[in-house]
């Protein structure tokens, strides 16, 4: 079983205790390392490790020790990985959010089930630093959740990518011609419920409000469609409620419970949740 990483860390920290004191770096060792009290040199990088818990490497090897040391000194809330790649990659974060409007920024790059950085930068707000275990909203990133129970659910035979709306709802804009897939694939001419007129200006009458399903589906179709069901593309989270609803109805569950038992929970996805209200876990970004 994999070990937490908090444990991982630990143990490191632990080790290089000892190994810090016994190991005086040799050779052209930087003079900035020679100059640290042992003492101050093992808490940079025990603070370090404890950021940066996923760090591979013989901590009893000098070489590795300096190394360790100069990311230490200079740990921003980026955690990266040894190799060109990777400094590359986050000297391409820090500038990116250096020149943009971002108040904190939590980052993740991994290649081939390896971090090649990790990590927290800004704050969350004002004399509040942006850390890792922040939590934040995953905005589209539901929408392939979705789309990825349905098909599980196409493959299952429950149901099939060319059902027709209309076997669920009927009385939806052009419900004969609209199939699931299409649901699935934004191509059914059905407005971005929240770019309509309707949406907005109750958004900005209350944004606090607890939005009905069946309203911002309303507010999604009235128009009908903006071209011939299966012959354009316009991305709408219209679809994607009405996609909930037909899952819903087949299936009797609701999504919240169907994403966090066939995708969330099998991927040990630990620290993710389909919400049904808007409320966030502490500590929020």
């Amino acid at each position: 079983m994999r070990q937490p990483f908090h444990s991982v860390a630990s143990a490191m920290a632990f080790t290089l205790t000892a190994a810090i004191l016994l190991i005086a770096p040799q050779g052209n060792a930087d003079a900035r390392w020679l100059n640290t009290p042992p003492e101050q040199g093992r808490e940079l990088i025990a603070d370090y490790l404890q950021a940066c818990p996923f760090f591979e490497g013989n901590i009893r090897d000098p070489r590795v020790l300096r190394k360790l040391y100069a990311r230490a000194r200079v740990f921003d809330g980026l955690c990266v990985a040894p190799g060109p790649t990777a400094d590359e990659a986050a000297d391409l974060i820090r500038e990116v959010f250096a020149s943009g409007d971002y108040l904190g920024l939590i980052v993740g790059a991994w290649r081939g089930g390896k971090p090649v950085v990790v990590g927290a930068l800004g704050e969350s707000m004002t004399g509040v630093p942006a850390t890792m275990d922040m939590h934040h909203r995953i905005g589209n990133v539901s929408a392939p959740f979705l789309t990825t129970v349905f098909l599980q659910l196409a493959e299952e035979g429950v149901l099939a990518l060319d059902d027709p709306l209309a076997d669920w709802f009927p009385d939806r804009p052009e419900a004969n011609s609209v199939t699931l897939e299409q649901l699935a694939r934004s191509m059914t001419g059905y407005a971005h419920h929240p770019a309509t007129d309707d949406f907005l200006e109750a958004f900005y009458d209350d944004p606090f409000q607890t939005w009905d399903p069946e309203q911002l589906i309303a507010w999604g179709t009235e128009g009908g469609t903006a071209f011939e069901p299966g012959t354009g593309w316009q991305f709408s989270d219209t679809n994607l409620l009405i996609l909930g609803e037909v899952i819903e109805a087949e299936t009797g569950r609701s999504t919240h419970q169907l994403i966090t038992e066939r995708i969330i929970q099998p991927m040990g996805l630990d620290n993710t949740t389909s919400p049904q209200t808007a409320e966030l876990a502490d500590p929020v970004l």
